[in-house]
């Protein structure tokens, strides 16, 4: 098995291309661990995407933490998972920031789009949030909160994830 550590925001990059590149020039079993704050969604997208290709030979295991894009990327992630005892997660609304005219309409032509975009992001976070949330967390995702999930929580959301224990021990939880 081979290993890659992705660390750092899921963006385009000299780091991001590193990942395609091992992915894409190593046959056999690859163990990716991630540990990011998140980043670029259309760039998470297009990396599970590739990942959901590879899945009969990807495992990805979460090592710190996986926020915003990354848990996305983990928790739709349809091959094998490893959880990092003391990894957590976080969700919470994407959005971008638009420049409005001076009467509250969006600047140019680039901001009514991105207008429209963050609608379209605003529901998909709701989606998400849903699919895996509890009702707790969904108050406190709706109140546009960020949400965070320890490692006892992850362990919840995710029943078939296999667990990388202390003693090194992978145990079904």
């Amino acid at each position: 098995m081979k290993y890659y550590i992705f660390e750092g925001r899921i963006e385009f990059g000299e780091g991001l291309q590193k990942l395609l590149d091992f992915i894409g020039n190593n046959e056999g079993e690859l163990l990716i661990g991630i540990d990011s704050i998140g980043g670029s969604a259309t760039i998470g997208e297009l990396l599970l995407n590739i990942l959901n290709l590879n899945k009969e030979r990807v495992t990805l295991q979460c090592l710190n933490g996986v926020y915003s894009t990354a848990f996305y990327l983990f928790a739709e992630f349809e091959g094998k998972k490893l959880l990092l005892e003391n990894s957590k997660g976080m969700w919470h609304y994407g959005k971008t920031t638009i420049c409005i005219d001076d009467k509250g309409n969006p600047f140019d032509g680039e901001d009514e789009v991105v207008k429209s975009s963050n609608k379209y992001r605003k529901a998909f976070s709701g989606r998400i949030a849903k699919k895996y949330m509890n009702e707790k967390e969904l108050q406190k995702f709706k109140k546009g909160e960020d949400v965070y999930f320890g490692y006892e929580r992850m362990r919840e959301m995710f029943t078939k994830t296999k667990t990388n224990r202390k003693s090194g021990d992978l145990t079904k939880s």
